[in-house]
């Protein structure tokens, strides 16, 4: 039967009376939950417990109600700062296994070009799947399992990158002599990643730390000493590269730092509890007995990087080369909770030791030096490094 024109707009209208006066009447019967202003929502446990019940009871689809809270944790953790978050159990294992070093991946040492935004190989790791495979220093990563890689990505690419020992992984890589992206197909392996690498460049002892580990200070330590005993070079000053170092464990950073000082702070924290605040001071010894020290530093190097060339910076220990710093003077606590779950939960910020603040402003370098290829860059760092000697004098 076809309605006529009058009874069909009259249905029409009734329909839509009956949807606003639903409407009207929910938001009247729950208005004690609004503030004397209309567009803010006041928000306490039972409102919160309101919205949890009617999204059980209404959603479309039945929810795991785990999930559900869940996802209201990581929205809440998301509301603090871009640092603190929740750790699902897969996530508390990787935060684990990168301050061990032991990780399932491909090997190859990322950083983001301050220009772009790319991510730019800083360089593979000796004997991994991608050193293997050909990747190159200065090639750019542009895609993961043939999904592409937003500017700035870093986090998610390396989220990416890592896996279970043995699982394929897919790579597009963008070369300055090649006209079209390779194409690389990776078999993830266990990486047992040192976190410091050292060699010679001329009579510069030169030491590359990716990553801030339980024992990294200690390494660097051990470094130096062989480096300093080694009968065919008589060291004439030390490079310290932070490059694309993103940071890690608090206490190793203290320690690097604490090799080369004599006396004073080396950083202090402040939070709102008071076991957040903790000032770290020098020992009476430095390990280069005040033969110079250059420390590189970029985009990518964050938080105990900065903590250790601020240190050097302030006390005029050391010259700073290359780019700003990221700027990430805060101070995580990682809470285990029950199930193998955590959350890392900003709790205090970091200061130099003249108190300058790095949070969302990063360090700048005495001497700027822009990005190239690896080796190219190192040349750089070795000319201004002696120039910079000669004129201290």
């Amino acid at each position: 039967m076809k309605l006529q024109p009058r009874i069909l707009l009259a249905v029409i209208v009734s329909i839509v009376t009956g949807i606003i006066l639903g409407v009207s009447l929910d938001l009247k019967m729950h208005s004690s939950r609004f503030s004397e202003n209309p567009d803010e929502f006041h928000m306490d446990m039972d409102a919160f417990e309101s919205i949890v019940k009617r999204i059980r009871e209404s959603y479309v689809t039945p929810l795991d109600e785990e999930k559900m809270l869940r996802d209201a944790v990581k929205g809440v953790m998301r509301g603090l700062d871009k640092h603190s978050i929740y750790l699902g159990e897969k996530a508390w294992s990787e935060l684990k296994n990168q301050s061990t070093g032991q990780f399932g991946g491909v090997g190859i040492k990322l950083a983001i070009d301050s220009d772009a935004g790319n991510l730019k190989v800083v360089n593979p790791i000796d004997n991994t799947p991608a050193e293997r495979a050909g990747i190159l220093a200065g090639d750019i990563l542009v895609h993961i399992d043939h999904k592409p890689i937003e500017k700035n990505a870093l986090g998610f690419a390396l989220a990416k990158l890592r896996g279970k020992p043995g699982t394929p992984v897919s790579l597009g890589i963008e070369r300055a002599d090649q006209d079209q992206a390779l194409e690389f197909e990776l078999i993830r392996a266990a990486i047992d990643v040192s976190s410091v690498q050292s060699r010679w460049l001329g009579d510069f002892a030169y030491i590359d730390v990716s990553q801030f580990q339980i024992d990294t200070g200690a390494e660097v330590i051990r470094e130096i000493e062989a480096l300093l005993a080694d009968p065919s070079h008589q060291m004439s000053g030390l490079i310290l590269d932070l490059r694309g170092n993103s940071g890690g464990v608090l206490q190793a950073s203290v320690e690097m730092a604490d090799a080369f000082l004599t006396e004073g702070k080396i950083v202090y924290t402040e939070g709102r509890r008071a076991s957040s605040d903790v000032k770290y001071n020098a020992s009476a010894s430095d390990i280069l007995d005040g033969l110079p020290l250059a420390v590189l530093i970029d985009e990518g190097s964050a938080s105990a990087s900065e903590i250790v060339a601020g240190a050097l910076q302030d006390h005029k220990r050391a010259v700073l080369m290359g780019s700003r710093s990221f700027g990430k003077g805060s101070v995580q606590t990682v809470m285990p909770l029950r199930n193998k779950h955590a959350i890392k939960l900003t709790t205090a910020l970091y200061y130099t030791p003249n108190g300058r603040v790095i949070n969302e402003v990063g360090l700048e370098p005495d001497i700027v030096i822009e990005a190239g290829k690896h080796q190219d860059y190192l040349d750089r760092v070795v000319e201004e490094f002696a120039k910079n000697i000669a004129a201290e004098g």
